[in-house]
């Protein structure tokens, strides 16, 4: 699966498998990539109700 067509959860899923064979720079970086993924989300409008509250349904979202 190429990095672009990653979801977050993807990256999150590769982070956790190079941190166990102890790549930790790949891991940081599928870690960061999901944070930024996530992120993104959270600025378009159309994941944001009238009172600015993120509505996304992933793991750690209750802001």
């Amino acid at each position: 699966m190429k990095t672009a067509d990653m979801t977050p959860e993807d990256h999150i899923t590769e982070a956790k498998s190079y941190a166990g064979q102890c790549d930790q720079q790949a891991a940081q970086t599928h870690a960061l990539i999901a944070i930024a993924q996530y992120l993104e989300l959270l600025v378009r409008p159309e994941y944001v109700d009238i009172d600015h509250t993120p509505a996304l349904d992933w793991p750690g979202a209750d802001l």
